[in-house]
């Protein structure tokens, strides 16, 4: 007899949100689950507090953006990290742990046509993430389970190539 083999296999899922939507293509959504063990061993701190810990990290997101087409992008994002099983007096922090966080909201604009000569360029207003250049100034973290978010009006400009 050979060991028992396991094929994958694809299967339509019970609920999806955008086919219940009729499928639009002026409405992008999308979410992410991520969920991981942490711990420590040994770590350095002072005597009422645990030197060896551990932590389960769970992370949820969900973003949506609806385009009105009238060069208007209205989006939004919610985000959810949390921690289970660590000790009293844990290192876990605010750095790990953000319950239901309003991330991002948003209004962007297209202003290519303003522009013109085949640039692209857009003004976002509202609070957002954001990653510029190679991402060593100003980046959404990728690794931790909360991110930074920015409350502000953003202008880009990319020029036609």
């Amino acid at each position: 007899e050979t060991w028992p083999t396991i094929k994958p296999t694809t299967s339509k899922p019970l609920f999806s949100l955008y086919d219940a939507l009729g499928r639009p293509d002026n409405f992008t959504i999308r979410g992410t689950f991520r969920s991981r063990a942490e711990g420590i061993a040994n770590g350095f701190r002072p005597a009422p507090f645990p030197r060896d810990e551990f932590a389960n990290m769970l992370f949820g997101s969900i973003f949506a953006e609806y385009d009105t087409g009238q060069k208007v992008k209205i989006g939004g994002e919610l985000l959810d990290a949390r921690s289970y099983f660590q000790k009293n007096n844990s290192v876990v922090s605010a750095l790990d742990v953000n319950a239901f966080e309003l991330t991002q909201a948003y209004l962007n604009f297209d202003l290519s046509d303003v522009a013109g000569d085949g640039s692209k360029s857009s003004l976002t207003a509202g609070r957002f993430t954001k990653d510029v250049g190679s991402r060593r100034y100003m980046s959404r973290q990728q690794l931790r389970n909360n991110t930074n978010a920015y409350t502000c009006v953003s202008f880009d400009w990319k020029g036609a190539c």
